[in-house]
């Protein structure tokens, strides 16, 4: 199992979203962070929410209510937070989506009709019919 932990890489990223930096245990290898990454577009944010619900979903990493004396854990609840916090990073990745492509640029060719060659697709401008009824 190999595991690489760079944070300024897009698998770093999503290891230190999901809290998978303990090299001596690992919640998923290199292999497997690359396949999220591939999956989702090599989107850190849209991998790193389906990193967390697979975790919510893996019923061995997420436990049952389990109380032992005074210590309680409730693998249900943790599921819904993981899925909750999935749910805020494709919102995140989407908003980072929209301000990317508001930044784009638009070019404007202008269409001339009557131009001085026959043929084209610009020679002849379309004739629009209007009915009334």
């Amino acid at each position: 199992m190999s595991f690489t932990y760079a944070p300024a890489t897009l698998s770093g990223k999503v290891r230190l979203r999901i809290s998978d930096t303990d090299e001596a245990h690992p919640i998923f290898d290199d292999d497997e962070i690359a396949v999220f990454l591939e999956v989702e577009g090599e989107d850190w944010r849209r991998a790193s929410a389906l990193a967390l619900e697979t975790i919510a979903g893996n019923e061995a990493m997420v436990q049952k209510v389990i109380t032992y004396r005074e210590l309680q854990t409730d693998g249900a609840k943790l599921g819904a937070e993981l899925r909750a916090q999935a749910k805020d990073l494709r919102a995140q990745a989407d908003s980072a989506a929209v301000t990317a492509n508001a930044n784009a640029v638009l070019t404007f060719v202008p269409a001339t009709y009557g131009a001085a060659s026959e043929g084209d697709e610009y020679s002849n401008p379309p004739h629009f019919i209007t009915r009334y009824t």
